[in-house]
């Protein structure tokens, strides 16, 4: 028989994170501990195929993404350690803090593994004017407030290797930052200032810049493309864009062709998704296709 799961909850205050424990009659810690036997089994099933984390690739679904050696904080490694140390969550923290994520916890000896959801206010039960809940053959009135905990896991740490397929909905309730941040103001001048790119109006460039746009020069930073689209010549990227349907502007300085930057949104996400290689040919039928998943076939 496996041993029984401890439950904590995360809660996110403006400038720190706490980890309280979520205290459980027996009978609801077994029955939550089968709950999450069994989201374990349907997250990470016996056939699955594990690869190394990828922020260009979108997991199958039967792919998990694996981070080897993570670490997670201290706060929580500690709620790990020594659960019973571990503060009781308590109705007012519900009320003062950010709920962040609800993890499951099993040790046998020194193994822990963890089972993440991620969550958020709409899993706080609140009572709202008079609301009544069903307790011993009659409805009576919901003072205090509850947790509804989630119907799947956004990640599994497991002998230290933290497993997910969303990095989106694993960074909810994790810290993965430094595997996939979005370019810097710093970052973005550096990029502005290339040779290989003209920027007419660079101030309202950086205005419409959103998330996902500074996750994607971010990402280019990462994989090298600037120094592809250096090697390959302006030129020619011009050529290859337009067998694609893409439009590229460009200009000259001096002798150097440079690309123009638009200082449209939609455009400017056409030409940095072409730019990223996310324009690929089938080699069997010729067809084009654009893509917002891709993993190389050989390293």
């Amino acid at each position: 028989m496996t041993s029984p799961m401890n439950f904590f909850a995360v809660i996110e205050h403006d400038l720190f994170q706490v980890v309280h424990r979520i205290q459980l009659t027996r009978e609801d810690q077994l029955n939550l501990t089968a709950l999450f036997d069994e989201l374990a089994s349907e997250f990470m099933p016996e056939d699955h195929d594990v690869l190394a984390f990828d922020p260009g690739y979108t997991p199958g679904r039967d792919e998990l993404f694996v981070l080897r050696d993570y670490r997670v904080r201290d706060s929580l490694r500690d709620a790990f350690d020594s659960p019973l140390s571990t503060p009781v969550l308590a109705p007012i923290e519900l009320e003062q803090g950010h709920l962040k994520s609800l993890v499951a916890v099993r040790r046998d000896g020194e193994e822990v593994s963890a089972y993440f959801q991620a969550i958020d206010t709409r899993n706080i039960l609140r009572p709202a004017r008079f609301s009544v809940i069903w307790d011993r053959e009659t409805f009576r009135q919901m003072k205090d407030p509850g947790l509804v905990f989630g119907g799947q896991l956004c990640a599994v740490l497991q002998k230290g290797d933290l497993y997910f397929k969303s990095f989106f909905a694993a960074r909810k309730a994790l810290e993965l930052s430094e595997y996939f941040t979005e370019a810097s103001e710093k970052q973005v001048d550096e990029i502005l200032q290339m040779s290989m790119f003209a920027a007419p109006d660079p101030a309202r460039l950086k205005c419409i810049l959103n998330e996902r746009s500074k996750r994607k020069l971010g990402q280019m930073l990462r994989t090298g493309a600037f120094d592809i689209i250096a090697k390959c010549g302006i030129s020619k990227v011009r050529q290859v864009a337009a067998d694609f349907g893409v439009s590229i502007e460009t200009t000259r300085f001096g002798s150097d062709e440079r690309i123009v930057l638009p200082a449209d949104r939609k455009l400017l996400a056409e030409l940095l998704s072409f730019l990223d290689r996310d324009f690929l040919s089938s080699p069997l039928t010729a067809e084009q296709f654009r893509v917002n998943s891709k993993r190389k076939v050989r390293p």
